[in-house]
């Protein structure tokens, strides 16, 4: 099976994390408009909740 995944994740400062995933979806679409959800509350207050800063999204190739 071969296919692009798509990771919604941000830069955190919580502790030994260096970053946050979200989620990951099979959808560009899909991921793009989760992180702009996430996104929508602001800087100030990701970093707040979730310790991370803006969510992006990156895609990565995966095969078995």
């Amino acid at each position: 099976m071969n296919g692009m995944i798509f990771m919604v994740i941000a830069a955190c400062t919580d502790g030994d994390n260096f970053y946050v995933i979200d989620s990951v979806w099979t959808s560009s679409k899909k991921a793009w408009k989760r992180c702009e959800k996430l996104n929508s509350v602001g800087t100030e207050k990701l970093m707040e909740t979730r310790s991370c800063g803006l969510f992006e999204v990156k895609q990565k190739f995966v095969s078995h």
